[in-house]
């Protein structure tokens, strides 16, 4: 027995109507149009996409010819037009919606470049993110599948950020011999009242012995709770590592950014964290004694 076939449905002028009022909404309501982000890497605009890529005059003039001959073939061959800008200014809109995020990424490790330039590091690394940016710019094009541009995008900012670190031992050494060219924080809540005597989650500097000991974790948070929804959003990652300031009652006074990831979101974070830690302070002969312990705080999006 043959298959049953389905017959096209036959597009109408209502089926017109409704196409081209979506797609005039996409154009004037989508992110790409109300873009004021300037230039991207490539040196366009969310604009000079939209000019370029969609209802150019000889788009418009035959989408205006085929609804003129108002028979179904043609009719059927406008709808085909305008899925086809339609599929064009849904690609614009969501890479113009996602460049603020890129574009985050991007600064955080041009910021770090130009700190380090001209040292090999610095220099290497803008030949990677620059020879990545060529082939992103070739293949986002009108007729790019979503889920591939989804995929390159990650990619840029998975390599904004790896580049970031990997110059982050040069970028450090100039911050740290630069003035307040680290993140501090004193303290600004109050101190535990009820620190405990015994027991420890870990340790926060050296190793501990019977009359002597540094000063020792006893309390958490859940460091995802700290963890900046624009940084996590961007795929900002990195260590951080801090200096405490831990008195005789094992309150956290100060804290002072030693090595920094670059993201100021997630060195402040990291110190906000650290604040709401709690420690048993260090010993010496079985006396509190005030301690200036490092504590790593590492953000990864598993957090």
């Amino acid at each position: 027995m043959a298959a049953a076939q389905t017959t096209p449905r036959t597009v109408t002028q209502e089926d017109i109507d409704a196409g081209q009022k979506a797609l005039q909404s996409a154009l004037t309501s989508g992110a790409a149009a109300k873009s004021t982000a300037g230039a991207d890497f490539r040196g366009r605009t969310a604009a000079q996409d939209i000019a370029d890529w969609t209802m150019q005059p000889a788009v418009k003039q035959r989408l205006d010819e085929l609804i003129g001959e108002q028979d179904a073939t043609a009719r059927g061959a406008a709808i085909t037009i305008l899925a086809d800008q339609m599929r064009r200014i849904v690609l614009i809109n969501h890479y113009w919606n996602t460049w603020p995020l890129l574009k985050r990424e991007r600064d955080l490790w041009d910021k770090w470049v130009q700190l380090v330039l001209p040292q090999t590091s610095a220099t290497d690394s803008v030949q990677r993110v620059k020879a990545r940016e060529a082939e992103f710019a070739k293949t986002y094009v009108p007729g790019t599948d979503p889920a591939v541009l989804d995929a390159d995008m990650q990619s840029l900012l998975t390599l904004y950020n790896r580049e970031r670190l990997s110059i982050s031992k040069d970028a450090n050494a100039k911050l740290a011999a630069a003035p307040g060219g680290m993140q501090s924080r004193t303290r600004q809540t109050p101190c535990p009242t009820d620190t405990p005597s015994s027991g420890s989650d870990g340790a926060a500097g050296a190793s501990d012995s019977s009359s002597s000991h540094a000063a020792r974790v006893t309390q958490t948070p859940s460091l995802a709770a700290y963890y900046p929804d624009e940084a996590r959003r961007s795929a900002s990652t990195g260590r951080v590592l801090l200096r405490l300031d831990i008195d005789e009652t094992g309150c956290a006074r100060n804290f002072q950014v030693v090595e920094s990831t670059g993201d100021p979101l997630l060195d402040d974070a990291a110190l906000r964290y650290a604040e709401a830690m709690r420690f048993r302070p260090a010993t010496a002969d079985g006396k509190p004694k005030h301690s200036s312990p490092e504590l790593p705080v590492k953000f990864a999006l598993a957090d």
